[in-house]
């Protein structure tokens, strides 16, 4: 049996489905569909290269990050229109 090489494998066997795996700059693992085996070895080896170089990875791999007080304030827009309880859940929100 031949190993595939490091950070490239095919998600399940005989798919023809080859996906990559890699850090990027920061160290935060990605993984990412490549398509056939040579076009994942290319773009693994892409990668790496960037992730030694420092690049930024494209903006659609970074998301803002949402704070706690967004998500209080949609729970309790979710808890007005779907619970009987939103009063309740309007105290024990604004509390947090």
């Amino acid at each position: 049996m031949r190993q595939n090489p490091r950070g490239i494998f095919e998600k399940a066997k005989g798919s023809g489905d080859w996906w990559i795996r890699y850090a990027d700059a920061q160290g935060r693992e990605h993984c990412e569909k490549a398509g056939t085996k040579g076009m994942a070895l290319a773009l693994y080896r892409k990668r790496k290269t960037e992730a030694l170089e420092g690049r930024k990875f494209p903006e659609k791999l970074r998301a803002r990050a949402i704070t706690f007080k967004e998500l209080a304030q949609d729970a309790l827009i979710y808890s007005k229109a779907h619970n009987r309880s939103h009063k309740t859940d309007d105290l024990r929100i604004s509390q947090l």
